[in-house]
């Protein structure tokens, strides 16, 4: 039953704005900390609509980015509210730290995600059923009032709650019968705070392949409550979820190996490590390089800008488009220096032979398609006699060896390596 017209957005007064800058996302954490307590554990759960988004953070798409890191984040609402009152807020922003800890101890399940969707997307290209049932669901035109108002929602503001996500993605799978490999791309196409990780590991998760044989059923009356009545769609949804068919356990691997700056390792300490001409690299998967202790001092300075794909829907790719020109202009006032925007391989190769580089040190970028990218530039970089080094950020360092298993192991976790990091109070 329909209780919002799923394309009647029109001028409504929405708290759904990402400005692509740093000093809009402080200003948003800002506003948010007085409620980061207890208000947000009560609340959190509600998905209110767009008029009315008071209840969550809206804080994902900056620190996706890392325009907000999470340790900023944690430590300001730490500063204002004990662990325990805003523990339910800590473990969302754990949560995608998590996930991308997962991923790194596991590559091929990125790996076999892309390799799926190639596939897939081949099958769309022939035409035929699965395409027409595709268009329908990405158009909004199922006949499912709910579902069809999230696809509007998600296309006019590139974010969606968390539960509609949840509901999203099973509806997708067990009521449409889609492939959940493009429901997982379709979300990452759009989503301003969409990483590799966490949407690909979400979908998993929903279709019972990452916790093997427990799928998640999307049910009209905890639509109905969380709602709070906007939705009601009985009689429109699956009964149940049977968890697709499982291929086991992805594979464990060791953490990749780099030579790494961190505070925490030897070579930090080493002055001989960043011998010659030092240049600094940024990317989308880090904008705030300046937190770096490695940055400030390098030679020369250049971030790599995102080449346009054409999946992605315009709304996200202007977002990043911003947030990286925001992170080269608040760069270049800190270094007080030129920053190069580089966009290829080749690019970046011509800066480093150009500026006469040494060595290169990047921001550490977690599975994905930007460390896929990072790869390439680093055997490139290193085929021509130029040392690469990664500067891995003290939260990735701590949590990711704690992400072996599942979430509730590194929930346990995270008294301990908040204060091993400095960000609990006294």
């Amino acid at each position: 039953m329909l209780k919002q017209d799923p394309f009647e957005f029109g001028n409504m007064t929405t708290d759904l704005h990402w400005p692509a800058t740093q000093f809009a996302a402080f200003e948003c954490l800002a506003e948010f900390l007085p409620r980061a307590g207890r208000q947000y554990a009560s609340e959190r759960n509600y998905d209110l609509g767009p008029t009315d988004r008071s209840n969550v953070s809206r804080l994902s798409p900056w620190i996706r980015h890392r325009t907000l890191t999470e340790e900023h984040v944690t430590a300001a609402v730490l500063q204002r509210h004990s662990l325990h009152q805003a523990e339910k807020f800590v473990q969302e922003v754990v949560w995608r730290t998590y996930w991308k800890g997962w991923l790194e101890h596991r590559p091929a399940v990125w790996r076999s995600y892309l390799a799926d969707l190639e596939c897939l997307r081949g099958e769309l290209a022939a035409g035929g059923a699965l395409l027409k049932q595709y268009d329908g669901a990405v158009e909004g035109q199922t006949g499912i009032d709910c579902f069809d108002f999230w696809v509007a929602e998600l296309k006019q503001f590139g974010w969606l709650h968390n539960h509609a996500r949840m509901w999203f993605a099973s509806i997708w799978i067990f009521t449409l019968n889609l492939p959940w490999q493009l429901g997982a791309s379709f979300f990452y196409d759009h989503l301003l705070d969409g990483d590799p990780a966490s949407n690909t590991l979400s979908w998993r998760w929903v279709a019972g392949l990452q916790t093997i044989g427990k799928a998640y059923t999307a049910r009209a009356d905890n639509i109905a409550r969380y709602t709070k009545g906007r939705f009601d769609p009985h009689g429109q949804l699956a009964p149940e979820a049977l968890p697709l068919p499982s291929n086991g356990h992805p594979v464990f691997e060791p953490l990749r190996g780099f030579d790494r700056l961190t505070a925490s390792d030897d070579l930090f300490h080493q002055l001989d490590v960043l011998t010659g001409k030092t240049g600094f690299l940024a990317h989308d998967e880090d904008l705030s390089p300046i937190d770096h202790p490695d940055c400030a001092t390098a030679f020369a300075h250049a971030i790599k800008t995102p080449l346009p794909k054409q999946s992605t829907f315009a709304l996200k790719q202007t977002f990043l488009n911003g947030l990286v020109e925001d992170c080269a202009e608040r760069l270049s006032q800190t270094i007080a220096r030129d920053v190069t925007r580089v966009s290829s391989t080749d690019e970046v190769l011509t800066w480093a032979q150009g500026q006469s580089l040494d060595c290169v040190v990047m921001p550490f970028a977690s599975m994905g398609e930007t460390a896929d990218q990072l790869d390439q530039i680093q055997q490139t970089l290193s085929g021509h006699g130029i040392k690469v080094l990664i500067s891995q950020r003290q939260w990735d360092h701590a949590f990711y060896p704690h992400a072996k298993k599942g979430f509730f192991h590194m929930k346990s976790k995270i008294p301990q390596v908040l204060e091993a990091l400095h960000l609990t109070r006294a």
